[in-house]
């Protein structure tokens, strides 16, 4: 009769070390195909924001006395560029623009700014994702966009390198430019009879952007949005004590000019009934009434140096706030029609606080792919299972033939 006899394996050590860091490529595929966040840093926030948002780095502020909005306001002084601070690259690398997406490309075609939640979604104000009705109204069944006409641009806090990737398709110094593919807004999203409610939306790019190390001055990376349900008093707390802030934009100045380089400027909260109260005085007489503010579902902040707005182009910008640089809200609007360059007008931002699990419910229901990792051997993502099946292989062969 015939016996057939199995031929050990001889698995060297050097093989054994291949294994692993085969093993080690594909959990780490494997986790970025589904859209896992990274990791937050030791720390806490601050250590995640410091890279980034630290006064030496993003403003080279000089001391200096100036009178201001709000007594919590820092006296600083920089270059000033229209309403606000000019900003270094790798200063807010979750920061993004939307773009309108034209056959010739222009700075002003730039409509909203964007917060990265992961390399894949962009978190913004819903108003910048959908269309008004005849009224000029948003309401559901929502009039989305049609996300294909966005252009979504990160890594570079400069304009001018976006239009430099539309005319010529290389890269230059820094940025990273993707399509918009897919959005959704919050089924409560509206405005009506001049209350703006539930002003989010998910903007999905086709592709996902790059991951760029932290050391790099043209970093990506996503800003820290935990999946906690949040206490609302914290930022109750936060408007009571006039907590200052970080906001930053391209966008608009006070005289209608477009900047190409991204702006910082620093606002201070306000209680939110002083809000209510201030925000129905300064638009009570609008042909259409009084816009309502709606404290639960919103902050509103004072800049803190004259001409510090928001304006045209801003919408959906990060609200930061305190020494952790807390991501609290989205830039929603300004009252009225002189709020733009008026900074005596306080603005209204979206409060994120209570909608963490629906941004994430967004984000984490798609089907991703995985990203490409610079400076990394890794495996191609399609080839992933193979490799696993082909390992898992070797290892019952070399158990069950000893």
């Amino acid at each position: 009769s015939m016996h057939l006899k199995f031929i050990n394996p001889i698995v060297t050590p050097f093989d054994q070390l291949v294994m692993m860091s085969l093993v080690l490529c594909i959990v780490f595929a494997l986790l970025y195909r589904h859209g896992v966040q990274p990791i937050k840093e030791e720390g806490g926030w601050g250590g995640l924001f410091n890279v980034k948002n630290n006064k030496e780095d993003s403003s080279k502020v000089l001391v200096r006395q100036k009178r201001s909005n709000d007594p919590n306001c820092p006296r600083v002084e920089a270059s000033r560029i229209n309403n606000g601070y000019d900003v270094n690259e790798g200063s807010f690398p979750y920061v993004v623009a939307l773009i309108n997406r034209e056959t010739f490309p222009r700075i002003q075609d730039q409509f909203c700014v964007g917060t990265l939640v992961n390399y894949r979604a962009v978190l913004t104000a819903c108003h910048c994702l959908v269309t008004t009705d005849e009224e000029s109204s948003i309401r559901y069944p929502h009039n989305l966009r049609n996300p294909l006409t966005i252009d979504v641009f990160a890594g570079s806090v400069n304009l001018n390198n976006y239009l430099y990737l539309r005319k010529t398709g290389g890269p230059r110094k820094c940025g990273q430019l993707r399509r918009g593919f897919k959005s959704k807004v919050h089924p409560g999203c509206s405005l009506i009879n001049n209350e703006l409610k539930q002003d989010f939306g998910v903007l999905r790019i086709s592709v996902y952007f790059n991951s760029v190390p932290a050391a790099n001055r043209c970093q990506i990376r996503p800003v820290y949005y935990p999946l906690v349900n949040s206490n609302l008093t914290v930022v109750d707390g936060m408007a009571e004590n006039h907590v200052t802030c970080l906001t930053a934009a391209w966008g608009l100045d006070g005289e209608g000019f477009s900047s190409p380089v991204l702006q910082m400027f620093t606002v201070a909260l306000q209680p939110l009934n002083w809000c209510k109260e201030k925000i129905k005085n300064v638009t009570i007489y609008q042909e259409s009434g009084p816009d309502i503010f709606t404290p639960n579902l919103q902050v509103c902040a004072l800049g803190c140096e004259a001409g510090q707005t928001v304006c045209g182009g801003d919408s959906g910008g990060p609200l930061l706030c305190g020494e952790n640089k807390r991501f609290v809200g989205l830039v929603g609007y300004g009252p009225g029609n002189a709020s733009c360059g008026n900074y005596q007008i306080p603005f209204v931002y979206n409060r994120l606080d209570g909608h963490e699990f629906w941004v994430w419910d967004v984000v984490e229901t798609d089907t991703y792919t995985t990203p490409r990792i610079h400076d990394s051997a890794c495996i191609h993502a399609s080839h992933t299972y193979a490799m696993m099946a082909m390992i898992v292989t070797m290892v019952i062969k070399e158990k069950c033939c000893t």
